[in-house]
């Protein structure tokens, strides 16, 4: 879910109709693994969920992986993500139709906290029906690339633009207990390297090198502050995202299946920071100058004046008396 930008975004994340609300914790994700192969301008991911059913009968309910989410960290206020490109969803290597809930105008996920001024219904979803045997292991895996060449780093009247990488880890906090057992591991290519990486959040828990990204947890009842976002240096905002990344989405997909995870084995792997989220001057847009112009001016005029009237005092102090 790639950009960053200044208007709010903020949910609990809960993929449920009114009708599945019964089957509310009886599901446990056990396992989640997401890949990501990060370029100039894009992304692409392959994201694997292992799931068992805990309850003792069959379950069939709607699930599904969200496009939005919400960002909390005292350098990003506000983050705010496009869309999913191609996306392409698996159950037990299975391919399943899935659909978009804000597409479909017929379904409303149910409140769970009604009563909480923060509570938006999020309804921006891929989603699908899908079974959950009793006692038996479900595996669902998605594929889907990010546009990721237009984020923009906004605070006030200052803004900065670059390519940014973000991945909502709050929504598995829908399923039963917490995450078991996770990693999101991010190869970087294309000439990308740690050198072009600003910032990344979270800011702990985040090892790798020049070429590798890796982000581990267990046992996790993930929210906002355990999402993934990396702002980096990358494509220009005229890459030809459209033209040069869908048509090869196959391609770019199989590249996922033969991801080298053995590259992340590696001891020499040490902790990764950086928190470069300023903003420069030299990011400011014409609209910020404009507004920035418009708060600062009048003061600058008074500031003048105050100082025109001090020294049209002083000059009269100093003149002889006759």
């Amino acid at each position: 879910m790639p950009g960053i930008w200044n208007a709010g975004v903020g949910a609990q994340f809960y993929p449920l109709f009114e009708k599945d609300s019964i089957h509310f914790g009886k599901i446990r994700m056990q396992k989640e693994l997401v890949l990501v192969n990060l370029y100039p301008g894009f992304a692409v991911v392959k994201g694997e969920y292992s799931f068992i059913n805990l309850s003792g009968e069959d379950i069939r309910m709607h699930v599904g992986f969200p496009v939005n989410g919400t960002y909390a960290s005292s350098m990003v206020d506000n983050v705010v993500f496009n869309d999913l490109y191609v996306f392409r969803a698996f159950s037990n290597q299975r391919p399943v139709k899935s659909y978009r809930l804000s597409d479909s105008g017929d379904v409303q996920p149910v409140r769970l906290i009604r009563d909480s001024s923060s509570f938006n219904e999020v309804t921006n979803w891929y989603a699908w029906e899908q079974d959950f045997p009793r006692g038996q292991p479900v595996t669902l895996t998605v594929y889907f690339i990010t546009q990721n060449n237009l984020a923009r780093f906004k605070r006030n009247f200052q803004s900065r633009d670059g390519n940014a990488f973000g991945y909502v880890l709050e929504s598995g906090r829908a399923w039963a207990g917490n995450i078991a057992i996770g990693q999101i591991l991010v190869k970087l290519n294309d000439g990308l390297s740690m050198n072009n990486v600003r910032g990344i959040l979270p800011g702990r828990g985040i090892i790798g090198d020049l070429k590798h990204i890796q982000y581990s947890f267990n046992n996790l009842d993930p929210g906002p502050e355990n999402n993934l976002l990396i702002w980096y240096q990358g494509a220009p905002p005229d890459f030809k995202f459209e033209k040069r990344v869908l048509p090869v989405a196959d391609t770019l997909f199989k590249l996922m299946d033969a991801f080298p995870l053995n590259e992340f084995n590696s001891e020499a792997f040490t902790v990764l920071e950086r928190s470069n989220f300023s903003l420069s001057p030299a990011g400011m847009t014409l609209s910020g100058l404009i507004y920035f112009l418009m708060l600062t001016l009048p003061w600058i005029v008074l500031g003048g004046f105050i100082i025109f009237l001090v020294k049209g005092k002083k000059k009269n102090a100093e003149k002889p008396s006759v």
